[in-house]
């Protein structure tokens, strides 16, 4: 899908992504507009010729697609502030992670089985990635190009718009690595007890209700507080943390820490994803924007082994003051969940906050979790609700299916791609819930749910 160019934010909309003839017209006029209108009737006039010809490619010299590969370079990286350099990298990568990843990030949470309409027809080499590439592929006839290639170019040309603005701060210096590896040592000098990247084995028991995964309790035996839960063997890594408690006493905290940034086709399909709830709300006018909803895009984690969330706020408490010493923090705002939402059990609490640090476009995201809520996220899956299609739980895996089942419609619309999508997302539930079950469960069994019954194999 193209893009206007009056400003930096992307102006995608939802009715580009239509697989009828309204939204060809809308792609072709913005394709026209990005790659210019003299490169577009080139391009459209030679795959014209080769139709007449009854050949399957048109004939471009490699000349012209080297002009139309530079302009688009230029274009590309002027339009998100990137040197000039690093403009044809900037380029294949947007379109690498944001454009193909975007695709097979979803394809990977709603088809766990890889389902093969939902892949691209093609295999992407680095050549097809090349912006001529996109442009003989979007202006060939249809008697060159199928309708379902065709379709899937464009959606990689979207995404990879869409990802731009996310690399785009990576690329003009603002490296968000550079800003996780600054924190990441502070923390090792200011709050951790041991020496760098020192970790301590933590294990425990959980104590789960069969099927659902709802935590009943937490414990250092194999042996449940009443007969019929599941049990789950974990270990973690844990760091030790220097913390003041309520009443100024010092005291160290086990927690699980972790630096993260989110895949860029997941914060890709996420932004989609918000933008069309926001449509749907009358807010959002179809326009598919990454800005307002990249704030979580890199950040950390912090798990509270023990205490529950009382010491969750207390350590919250010690960490917001800590960053307010490290070096550039302007601002930090509180975006807690932490209130029970209508009885809604799919959410999850926790604490967190947003650090914004001078000369970073976006803020870093501390996140501190309780153990018992952590586990939740993880694998409560909660029953099948009918109206959703899906299970209603609050692990983090049903979440993703959610989002990207949500915007699968405009990935792979039925009417190329013949996938009933209400049909898939209960499907990928389903199978969700089988694996959170099984995973670290000791008892009983997880081999259990492969085995047949003796009179079904025959034996006596």
């Amino acid at each position: 899908m193209a893009i206007a160019t009056t400003s930096k934010e992307n102006l995608l909309t939802f009715e580009m992504y239509q697989a009828d003839r309204a939204g060809v017209v809308l792609v072709n006029e913005l394709v026209k507009q990005q790659f210019g209108s003299d490169n577009y009737r080139l391009f459209k006039e030679a795959g014209k010729e080769a139709a007449k010809r009854g050949e399957k490619l048109p004939e471009i010299s490699e000349e012209d697609r080297r002009k139309v590969d530079r302009e688009m370079y230029d274009r590309f990286g002027e339009r998100f502030g990137v040197e000039e350099y690093l403009r044809e990298r900037f380029w294949r990568r947007s379109m690498s992670e944001g454009g193909i990843g975007s695709v097979n990030y979803a394809r990977g949470i709603l088809h766990p089985d890889q389902e093969k309409r939902a892949s691209l027809t093609t295999d992407i080499t680095s050549d097809d990635l090349r912006p001529s590439s996109f442009l003989e592929t979007l202006t060939v006839p249809s008697k060159l190009a199928g309708r379902v290639y065709k379709y899937e170019q464009a959606v990689v040309l979207g995404f990879g718009y869409l990802a731009g603005e996310l690399l785009s701060e990576s690329e003009s210096g603002q490296r968000t690595d550079k800003v996780l590896k600054g924190l990441n040592n502070f923390f090792t000098d200011k709050l951790f007890v041991d020496k760098k990247g020192e970790t301590t084995d933590y294990h425990i028991y959980s104590y789960h209700k069969p099927h659902t995964n709802e935590l009943v309790g937490l414990g250092k035996t194999k042996n449940p507080p009443e007969q019929g839960l599941w049990v789950k063997s974990l270990d973690y890594p844990v760091r030790r943390l220097r913390i003041t408690d309520a009443e100024g006493q010092n005291r160290v905290v086990l927690a699980l820490y972790d630096p993260r940034e989110k895949e860029v086709g997941s914060a890709v399909i996420k932004a989609k994803e918000r933008s069309l709830l926001d449509s749907k709300e009358s807010s959002g006018n179809g326009v598919i924007k990454v800005t307002p909803y990249r704030n979580d895009h890199f950040g950390f984690r912090f798990v509270i082994m023990e205490g529950g969330r009382p010491m969750r706020d207390i350590v919250t408490r010690n960490l917001e003051d800590l960053l307010w010493t490290y070096k550039g923090v302007c601002d930090i705002k509180e975006k807690d969940r932490v209130k029970e939402e209508h009885g809604n059990p799919s959410r999850v609490q926790f604490r967190r906050r947003e650090v914004f640090i001078e000369g970073l476009n976006q803020p870093v995201e501390v996140i501190i979790y309780a153990f018992e809520d952590y586990i939740a996220s993880e694998y409560e899956v909660g029953r099948f609700d009918g109206e959703k299609g899906m299970h209603d739980g609050p692990a983090r895996n049903l979440y993703k299916l959610q989002v990207v089942s949500n915007v699968a419609p405009y990935i792979w619309p039925y009417k190329l791609h013949h996938i009933d999508h209400i049909d898939a997302r209960k499907l990928a539930s389903f199978e969700y819930v089988a694996s959170l079950g099984r995973k670290q469960r000791i008892s009983p069994s997880p081999y259990l749910d492969y085995m047949l019954p003796i009179e079904i194999l025959g034996e006596k």
